[in-house]
């Protein structure tokens, strides 16, 4: 896990420390993944809307929740189908 952190935190204390930023967006892959499930079973949580269970065994929560990223940052509500997943050029989602 520690790798994934790399410069975020330096990058996030920069501007946490006195700076006036209203907004700051990432952009990019930061690489995590969901971790103690296996495949079908998150695919199948998926299918049935149950977002919130596959959300806590997201990494990037597990971390932000321990206070390792994204500190002070409050997301809204997830409630989507993961969009990175599709086979391409298709509408079928992730058939590996």
């Amino acid at each position: 896990m520690k790798p994934r952190l790399g410069d975020r935190a330096g990058a996030i204390a920069s501007l946490s420390s006195g700076s006036n930023v209203s907004q700051v967006y990432w952009l990019g892959d930061l690489n995590y993944r969901i971790t103690d499930r296996d495949a079908k079973e998150v695919k199948d949580f998926i299918d049935e809307g149950n977002f919130d269970v596959v959300l806590q065994y997201d990494q990037l929560n597990q971390q932000h929740k321990l206070r390792n990223v994204f500190v002070g940052y409050r997301e809204g509500n997830i409630s989507f189908r993961p969009t990175y997943k599709y086979d391409p050029g298709t509408d079928n989602w992730d058939s590996r």
